[in-house]
């Protein structure tokens, strides 16, 4: 079943006292750095977007400077077929045209369900631009029904705050829910919900503290697997028994991110030389209630050779006839060794008529 018209990255809570709107930010790997006192997500679909950029410029060779996020999507080793949801997402690569942005947004309309794709190009990129973009669009239903809470809220607490907020949940048994770690001297559990469709799931995993996306997740293959897990498994109770329960707040996510300023550097490909990165943007949103969770997220990657052919534009005027800085600033240094903010003319020698003969 395809979410219509949902996409991906921002926040809103639902909670007892109204909507709270919450800023939502994003990381473009699961190694960076998350401010832990913030919601933020990832998808590997952005990753999958950089992996198809290279069908047009072939493996990345150097960027100069050396930028560590790059490093990081280079280094990624994944499955992507294994990992994404069959039918449910797609990426393409091409020049930024209108025939290409055409075909992408015809079956990104297809894929998803809606009567026109998302997608857009600016008017008039430059020459040589390349574009990349990656949609997914997917819902899952639970196995079994959760049951919503009618009469008492959730106390969520973050950040010295506590803030009473709706909840669904099961107690004393729920078929549909497996228990993956109970660890109550570390204050850490996690658990898996089943969905009708077998390849899918939802789980839920509160750490002892927090960590980045690469740790966590490591951490529940480890529980999947039952591969370094902290308790042997003849010990774990994989079930709900009588007097369990499970509360789980109502999320409704939504966020924009741009992930170029982590981007920077001079690229070359093995079949394109001299590229920049001058747009990578994600969009995503996400819901998880009762019967189930959705999510669309939706990535674009625009790159530009460095010194192409320029646009025919009308001539410029460089005229400083206003305040302006001006620097003096040596070569590779992070920071000028002179600058000045001209303000007035007191720093101007004066006009006094025509030189005379």
């Amino acid at each position: 079943m395809k979410v219509s018209r949902y996409l991906f990255l921002s926040a809103l809570l639902f909670l007892a006292t109204g909507r709270l709107v919450a800023e939502i930010s994003a990381v473009p790997h699961p190694a960076a750095p998350i401010d832990a006192k913030r919601t933020v997500v990832w998808s590997p679909l952005f990753q999958a977007t950089w992996d198809q950029i290279k069908t047009e410029t072939g493996p990345l060779l150097t960027v100069s400077p050396e930028n560590e996020m790059i490093s990081r999507l280079e280094g990624f080793k994944w499955n992507a077929a294994a990992t994404m949801p069959d039918g449910s997402w797609k990426t393409w690569s091409g020049p930024a045209t209108s025939e290409f942005l055409a075909t992408v947004n015809r079956e990104a309309a297809a894929l998803a369900g809606d009567p026109e794709g998302p997608f857009k190009i600016d008017d008039n990129p430059p020459p040589g631009r390349l574009m990349a973009f990656g949609l997914l669009d997917h819902e899952v239903e639970f196995f079994r029904e959760l049951a919503r809470a009618k009469s008492i809220p959730l106390k969520f607490q973050a950040g010295g705050q506590e803030t009473e907020v709706c909840f669904f949940g099961a107690r004393d048994g729920h078929s549909a829910i497996r228990v993956l770690s109970w660890q109550p001297a570390e204050r850490s559990h996690a658990v898996q919900i089943r969905c009708k469709d077998a390849d899918d799931s939802v789980i839920l995993y509160l750490p002892p503290a927090a960590s980045d996306f690469d740790t966590a997740s490591m951490r529940i293959r480890s529980l999947l697997e039952r591969k370094g897990a902290d308790i042997p498994e003849s010990e774990v109770i994989q079930y709900l028994y009588k007097g369990d329960q499970i509360r789980i707040p109502y999320l409704t996510l939504e966020s924009k991110a741009e992930f170029s300023g982590q981007l920077g550097g001079l690229i070359d490909f093995e079949r394109m030389k001299a590229m920049t990165v001058v747009q990578a943007s994600q969009l995503t949103r996400f819901k998880l209630h009762e019967k189930g969770a959705r999510v669309r997220s939706e990535t674009t990657i625009a790159m530009d050779p460095f010194g192409g052919p320029p646009e025919p534009k009308p001539p410029r005027a460089f005229i400083y006839d206003r305040p302006f800085f001006v620097f003096m600033w040596k070569k590779d240094a992070a920071w000028p060794y002179f600058g000045a903010w001209i303000g007035d003319s007191s720093a101007m020698e004066k006009w006094t008529g025509p030189a005379k003969d």
